[in-house]
């Protein structure tokens, strides 16, 4: 762990000897910053987790920021909190996501004395201005932010309340609190603008043009090759936020009025108003037409010619306070008022996921080669931002996923989230491939055919929708299911099986949708589903599995053991086994051909909530207790188990890769042959 995995017993002897001091001095040596959490109960969750999980830690000391993190939610810390102590210690290269938003984030605490008003990255991306309340504004390389800034901008007369860099990365311009408008070159830092506009609150800049935007409800436009002024008044209320591209100009008022500008007719036009208060606007550099809206209640995103609300979206949370656009106008971050940033895709139209890392909100906010985000907690922070992928490794849905399953061919992870929402990942990149939309209750189940080109999806909206992996064409939707469905399988490529609340099994034809058949005889919900073999098996709340012959359309064998609903089942890749998961806490193994009950071991303190084959010899099983175990398909005996720290719907694996749902909208990944690997027993 870079410096922190060879001396875990150097940090638990220190606990133990010293107490908190001696962690403190620990972390020193190993030049990390000073814990900020000087609590005993801090203390008492880093002792109780290093001593619960020492024979882990020992043959994976990796792990460490996995085991402490249940202690830490169990000692009382909250995800702010949670981000400050990681904050203290390197962290590994985990392709793991927590809650607490493990980046590779580079800090500018040391620097950063007072709380930050304004950010802004350069167009390259390679550096990065940031103005505070005591120091004014500075300059820093991106890729040293813990060094000496590269340059202060001098002669400030008041604080700096918004920043931009000019397109080509040679001047950047500042709008200050007592209306002062300055531009300086970069990187001689020579003043090359200075202007008098009072109550300036926002500024943006083009090749031609910048424009400012004043508390008193003006816009100013400034030629910047002939040095001509001019301005749009009579705005509803103080501009919070304006943009310019080529010779048009946007402004947004506090009140939610939302005005278009063009700069070489003086022609001007309001789009519409918004219910306020705003915060943020910025146009679509692969769409002229379009603009982006944050404030409190959402964000929008607008098209002007003519004027049309073509998305909005609340927030998930909390209020928003802040956005700032990626660079090629595909998504966008917003600061939220409880500290988190919202990660949104305006292609997809939906919330990608939330960012935790600062103790107080995030006021300020830009984007270049990575997210930059500053706030009244006296840090600056970057965030990773090459793909959907959240900083520390996993996937991300914006509510709990309830399913997750790899392509035959392991090229596609397959995702479905109570939302609604079903996505297609590479697991090898983690990039997101598709969005499918469609379904407006919970999805509780996916399954591809055996060739990877279908992917079928059942949801609480009572249909099954069969989609074309490749997307080239719109899905098939089934509704004959008169009650929710939570389950699906294909039994060939040219037949799909659904079960639900209705207690019975369905066959589809792939192709046109005609039903084929219907199984029935559990006495309650089938609730989960699995082929193999040996034929099909389904699991109910009745607490019982069946095992049938889909040809004959009979039951072959009963299961019966489980004293509460059968969650999810699985079969041996060799057809003898299949395995069991309920809500009674126990997994249970079984003899395919007899239906005699070979193991049953209370896997989870909670209720089970997945399980898995993992190959022929191991199972995967996890529960709303946090926990993945594995187990030995032979004997039931518990492998290895490691703590996620919170609680857990989904388990998928295929040749040694995993996928684990989270109730937090995390698709964890793990490969056994990556970092970190499943810790031995």
């Amino acid at each position: 762990m870079r410096g922190m995995v060879p001396t875990l017993p150097d940090l638990d002897a220190a606990l133990n000897t010293d107490g908190l001091p001696g962690a403190q001095q620990w972390l020193r040596r190993h030049q990390a910053r000073p814990m900020p959490l000087d609590t005993q109960a801090l203390l008492d969750a880093l002792r109780d987790a290093l001593r619960a999980h020492a024979s882990l830690l020992d043959a994976s000391p990796e792990w460490l920021p996995v085991v402490v993190y249940p202690h830490l939610r169990a000692a009382g810390l909250r995800p702010p909190q949670l981000a400050a102590f990681y904050d203290t210690v390197p962290l590994p290269p985990l392709r793991l996501r927590f809650p607490v938003a493990l980046a590779d984030r580079r800090i500018l605490t040391p620097h950063i004395r007072s709380a930050v008003l304004a950010l802004a990255s350069a167009p390259d991306g390679q550096s990065v201005a940031v103005s505070t309340r005591t120091s004014g504004t500075r300059i820093w390389h991106a890729d040293a932010p813990d060094a000496d800034p590269m340059l202060t901008l001098a002669a400030q007369p008041s604080l700096a309340r918004a920043l931009a860099w000019s397109p080509d990365g040679q001047h950047i311009f500042a709008a200050h609190r007592d209306g002062t408008v300055l531009g300086w070159t970069v990187p001689e830092g020579e003043t090359a603008l200075s202007l008098s506009l009072p109550g300036a609150s926002s500024c943006a800049a083009s090749a031609e043009w910048l424009v400012v935007g004043s508390d008193h409800g003006t816009l100013h436009a400034l030629d910047r090759a002939a040095g001509a002024q001019h301005a749009l008044s009579g705005l509803s209320g103080p501009i919070v936020g304006c943009a310019v591209a080529a010779h048009q100009a946007w402004a947004v008022t506090r009140t939610g009025q939302v005005v278009t500008w063009n700069l070489q007719t003086g022609a001007a036009q309001e789009v519409c108003t918004l219910g306020g208060p705003m915060h943020f606007c910025a146009g679509l550099p692969q769409a002229p037409d379009q603009l982006v809206v944050v404030g409190a209640a959402g964000v929008a995103l607008l098209s002007t010619e003519p004027p049309v609300l073509r998305w909005s979206a609340s927030p998930v949370d909390a209020p928003l306070l802040s956005g700032a656009l990626s660079p090629d106008g595909t998504r966008l971050v917003t600061g939220r008022a409880d500290n988190g940033i919202d990660l949104w895709s305006l292609e997809d139209q939906s919330h990608l996921g939330v960012f935790w890392g600062h103790q107080r909100p995030a006021a300020a906010l830009t984007w270049g080669e990575r997210i930059w985000s500053g706030g009244s907690d006296q840090s600056v922070r970057a965030w990773s931002s090459i793909d959907l992928r959240t900083p520390g490794g996993a996937l991300l849905h914006a509510s709990s996923v309830r399913a997750c399953t790899f392509s035959p061919d392991r090229t596609l992870l397959a995702s479905g989230a109570r939302d609604g929402a079903v996505r297609l990942w590479c697991p090898e990149t983690g990039q997101l491939r598709h969005h499918l939309s469609g379904h407006t209750g919970a999805v509780y189940d996916v399954a591809f055919s055996p060739s990877g080109a279908w992917l079928a999806s059942v949801a609480t909206d009572k249909t099954l929708r069969l989609w074309r992996t490749d997307g080239s064409r719109p899905p098939v939707i089934l509704r004959e299911h008169a009650e929710p469905l939570t389950c699906c399988t294909f039994v060939s490529e040219s037949c799909v099986i659904s079960g639900g609340r209705d207690h019975c099994v369905r066959g589809w034809d792939v192709e046109h949708g005609a039903l084929r058949f219907v199984l029935s005889g559990h006495t309650h919900w089938v609730r989960c589903c699995a082929l193999g073999a040996a034929g099909l098996l389904t699991g109910s709340y009745d607490g019982t599995l069946r095992l049938w012959d889909v040809d004959a359309q009979v039951t072959r064998v009963v299961f019966e053991h489980h004293t509460g609903p059968v969650i999810d089942c699985a079969l041996s890749p060799d057809g003898t086994r299949a395995v069991s998961v309920s809500l009674d806490q126990t997994l249970c193994i079984w003899d395919l051909s007899s239906g005699a009950l070979l193991q049953c071991v209370a896997a989870h303190t909670a209720p089970c909530a997945g399980v898995a084959m993992l190959g022929a010899s191991s199972i995967l099983s996890v529960g709303q207790d946090g926990w993945l175990k594995q187990w030995c398909a032979q004997t039931g005996v518990l492998e290895q188990s490691a703590p996620l720290g919170r609680a857990l719907d989904a388990v998928a694996a295929h040749q040694g890769q995993v996928a684990v749902g989270d109730r937090t909208g995390n698709l964890w990944l793990l490969d056994r042959s990556g970092a970190p690997p499943l810790p031995s027993a």
